[in-house]
């Protein structure tokens, strides 16, 4: 869609429509640094501290130049779409912070064993990390690397291992790591 959250949209990069049976595909073409100066911001706040934004770079770049190299939207012509399913790209002017966290990590990715990783991240998580089971890839266990953790230390023993236990913690009103985040 061209409605965006935050206004009249604004892109760089050429813009490449490709008629199909089923409508139309837009398709904004430009380079991944340049891309990565909407993704970031968009993903989080420029306001947040550098280090943060540099670890935000990197892992959406990593995430990026996978989704490039494996080629997952051939089929639209595209590489990675605009929305949460991949990488939310805001369509909104760079911020000053997030452009210089792109500029300095140019780049770099992550990498285990000489291998880009799936960097995958999210935006709340209600102090949880997870292993790769939900992120519904083949093979979770060759994502080693995606660590179960617990952010909030009050929480570490609660058992969410069921839909009883996980549906009362959820409508509790914990205050954990992320709480003030207006998804949690």
């Amino acid at each position: 869609s061209i409605q965006r959250q935050s206004g009249t949209p604004v892109y760089d990069g050429s813009i490449e429509i490709i008629p199909k049976a089923e409508g139309l595909i837009i398709v904004n073409e430009l380079f991944l640094e340049k891309y990565l100066t909407r993704v970031v911001p968009s993903e989080m706040p420029a306001t947040y501290e550098k280090e943060a934004l540099k670890a935000q770079a990197v892992c959406a770049r990593t995430y990026a130049w996978k989704q490039i190299q494996e080629q997952r939207l051939h089929e639209l012509e595209a590489d990675v779409d605009d929305t949460v399913n991949f990488q939310v790209y805001g369509n909104m002017e760079p911020q000053k912070a997030a452009t210089e966290a792109v500029r300095e990590t140019e780049g770099q990715i992550l990498c285990q064993n000489g291998e880009a990783v799936e960097a995958y991240y999210f935006s709340t998580s209600m102090g949880y990390t997870d292993t790769a089971e939900i992120w519904n890839v083949d093979d979770p266990s060759s994502y080693g690397y995606l660590k179960k953790a617990c952010l909030n230390q009050a929480d570490a023993d609660i058992d969410l291992s069921d839909e009883t236990a996980f549906s009362k913690y959820i409508k509790s009103s914990a205050d954990g790591y992320d709480s003030d985040i207006r998804y949690y």
